[in-house]
């Protein structure tokens, strides 16, 4: 498919690539790069809010270092940011550590110096079992954000994964460090390692971003969250924030 005329490539403000799903149908052909198949040609240059729809789609190592470079080095001016995609791997199959593949796209991220916007979901981020780091590595390219770009909304949904306590806690550290950030939605359920033990020490970075107006959690059942949202919430704090955490 050739791609449309510079001209319209050049004024092009919104790119919706959701079609990738249905278009490349599941597999992807091994002989042609990512960049080609996502995006047929088109430049990127003066893209600024960018949708893809990767689910069950990419899950190899080159792959998700191919994203990884699209996102760091072809993406300069975008806004907003929505991305769906699995964390699903083969590890025996694949010949290089599949974590380093997805932290790859992380950094990615990390790179977009004028990213208001993120909407990232993982799918089957449960298959990340013997690699450590990965999620407390994405909460160091979300703090690498915070320092220069002024995030205005975060949504994260990482439902039946494996994250640990730990890590979890490195998440919301780096996400501390976007003080610009006024609204932050968080799926976790389904976490099978992450229990009340690590979940109270989160209102710690949560209390540094000052500029946050609204919280949205969604936790599994087991854990309370009366202790977090009494803290940010209560009227006599110098900026209470509007939470709503649904259990279960």
């Amino acid at each position: 498919m050739p791609g449309p005329p510079l001209k319209e490539v050049l004024n092009l403000h919104k790119l919706n690539v959701s079609l990738l799903e249905t278009t490349v149908m599941v597999k992807l052909d091994e002989g042609v790069s990512l960049k080609k198949q996502l995006f047929h040609g088109c430049a990127l240059g003066g893209v600024r809010q960018l949708y893809l729809g990767l689910k069950e789609v990419i899950w190899k190592s080159d792959d998700y270092k191919q994203l990884g470079n699209i996102l760091g080095h072809d993406l300069h001016l975008l806004e907003t940011l929505d991305i769906d995609m699995d964390l699903f791997h083969h590890a025996r199959e694949l010949p290089s550590n599949p974590d380093s593949s997805v932290k790859a796209v992380f950094r990615g991220i990390g790179n977009l110096k004028k990213l208001e916007n993120l909407n990232i979901s993982f799918n089957y981020s449960k298959e990340i079992v013997d690699y450590d780091n990965v999620f407390g590595d994405f909460g160091s390219q979300l703090g690498k954000l915070g320092q220069y770009n002024k995030i205005d909304t975060l949504k994260i949904s990482m439902q039946q994964n494996k994250i640990d306590n730990a890590e979890m806690l490195r998440l919301f550290r780096g996400i501390s460090e976007m003080k610009s950030l006024k609204s932050l939605t968080i799926d976790l359920r389904g976490s099978h390692e992450f229990d009340q033990t690590g979940f109270d020490p989160l209102v710690g970075p949560l209390k540094k971003l000052n500029n946050l107006s609204s919280l949205t959690m969604n936790l599994d059942s087991d854990i309370d969250a009366t202790v977090l949202r009494a803290a940010l919430s209560a009227k006599d704090s110098e900026k209470p924030v509007k939470v709503d955490i649904t259990s279960g």
